[in-house]
């Protein structure tokens, strides 16, 4: 059990953690990544915590969005989007809402969540866009590479947004994170099955398909903001030892979105796109070795 009072040692985390933010977000700014870009990415960290909340929360996830395959349905569905109908903001977060809540409610039904089937199944659609997304990566065209590149990156994070367009995606943020803060006890007894939420079938229901609305638009908005440099908040935070390991996750996820930044500066936007997906597996197989004895993770 964790201490109830915040220890010396959390608060040195935290405070070590915001100042190598800071020096990475400078290092970004001296790089000239414009300043509403390192905003963006931070919204993107934002709806990507509260997308790992709720999964905490409501559904004992074991899989992030990566090892599901979300983030390849929505990276297809952005990119054939921009590629083939426009690369209007709004027609763009559409299809990727549609095509995740489409693929989320698959999920629900044929996938077993307690089994190694998402797993299994992400590995699947990721071979599958792989093989679609073969010739325009190889640099059969250059426009399309570009595309690709900032898709994987997080699109909406280097196309030209003002921060009041911004406002009402991160109210819409604020209100399903007190949504589920409030809903606590009832989401948690709902996760571990409708005998013990004792509800009726149709609040059920309705919770259901609510909850499922939310996590498509938070995993659009992800995906949207942050594409694949992330992936691994879930660990993160299941692993953390804090006394806040949700301030904890969101710091260091933001610290890695910073560094895979630079990353993709000296280097190229694949070599930072291949290290954020393996970082997310080697995470992944880290933390499901080590579930098998955490049991206060549950």
């Amino acid at each position: 059990m964790r201490n109830p009072m915040m220890k010396k040692n959390d608060i040195i985390e935290i405070a070590s953690l915001v100042a190598v933010l800071i020096i990475l977000a400078w290092i970004n700014y001296l790089l000239e990544v414009p300043v509403i870009a390192l905003f963006a990415t931070g919204a993107g960290i934002f709806f990507y915590y509260i997308l790992v909340h709720i999964s905490t929360v409501y559904g004992n996830a074991s899989c992030d969005y990566i090892q599901t395959g979300e983030a390849a349905v929505g990276s297809f569905a952005i990119y054939a989007c921009i590629r083939f109908v426009s690369a209007n903001p709004y027609l763009v977060l559409l299809s990727g809402f549609i095509s995740l809540l489409l693929y989320d409610i698959y999920l629900k039904i044929l996938i077993a969540p307690e089994k190694n089937e998402r797993l299994l199944n992400g590995i699947l659609v990721q071979a599958i866009l792989a093989s679609i997304f073969l010739y325009p990566a190889a640099g059969g065209g250059t426009s399309s590479l570009a595309t690709l590149e900032k898709i994987f990156l997080g699109f909406f994070s280097s196309v030209q947004i003002n921060y009041t367009g911004m406002i009402a995606p991160l109210g819409l943020g604020i209100a399903a994170l007190s949504l589920s803060l409030a809903l606590y006890p009832e989401l948690r007894l709902l996760s571990q099955g409708a005998f013990f939420f004792g509800g009726s079938r149709s609040v059920i229901t309705a919770i259901n398909i609510g909850m499922t609305i939310i996590r498509s638009l938070l995993t659009t908005a992800t995906i949207g903001f942050l594409g694949w440099m992330c992936g691994f908040g879930l660990y993160v935070r299941y692993l953390s030892r804090s006394r806040y390991p949700g301030l904890a996750a969101a710091l260091k996820l933001y610290v890695f979105a910073e560094f895979a930044i630079i990353l993709a500066h000296y280097t190229s936007p694949w070599f930072a796109i291949a290290f954020s997906a393996c970082s997310s597996y080697i995470l992944f197989l880290y933390y499901a070795k080590k579930r098998k004895y955490w049991y206060d993770r549950y």
